[in-house]
């Protein structure tokens, strides 16, 4: 029996933060050591690696990964969107390991949930017609937040994921500009 080795990310509404979690099936008769994790924000070439443990639960944030270094959790900064190349490996570490690419988009889900919320606030100042329009529109965005991650995480096609994750954006910032 071997070990299978698995991690997910919790999604959060905090937008500092990257929590990840240890899925994985590991061997009973087997120690388990030498457990790194390895994370490449977007834009990045290097990636920040820390050693860790079975069935880890950990949340990162940009000092821990280099990208604004802080002592404060006030200074904490929002994480990037875009892609994020993660590995998980335990010993030995050349040959037992899982690799990840993961879209976050933290920061374009809250500013859809605000757009839905405007568009809901405003529903008895709209004509049906108005409303079903900016709502088709707003479902339209969400299928498309939804197919960038799918493109990225479950098919592999980062440019694909960015390109949809891009439209999204680009169609929420319509949105927006227009006050609707």
């Amino acid at each position: 029996m071997i070990s299978r080795l698995a991690i997910q990310d919790i999604p959060s509404t905090d937008c500092r933060f990257l929590r990840l979690v240890d899925n994985s099936f590991y061997n009973p008769d087997i120690a388990v050591d030498n457990a790194l994790i390895e994370i490449t924000p977007p834009g990045f070439d290097c990636p920040v690696v820390f050693n860790t443990q079975a069935y880890f639960n950990t949340a990162f944030n940009s000092s821990l990964l280099k990208i604004a270094p802080s002592n404060l959790m006030s200074q904490l900064v929002p994480l990037p969107e875009g892609v994020y190349k993660i590995k998980y490996s335990i010993n030995p570490n050349s040959t037992l390991y899982v690799e990840y690419e993961y879209l976050r988009n933290c920061q374009q889900i809250l500013r859809y949930a605000k757009a839905l919320c405007t568009l809901l606030d405003a529903k008895c100042s709209l004509t049906k017609r108005e409303f079903e329009e900016q709502r088709r529109q707003l479902i339209w965005i969400k299928e498309l937040m939804d197919a960038a991650k799918y493109m990225v995480e479950e098919r592999g096609e980062s440019k694909a994921g960015l390109d949809l994750y891009n439209e999204a954006s680009r169609l929420l910032d319509n949105i927006n500009d227009c006050g609707c």
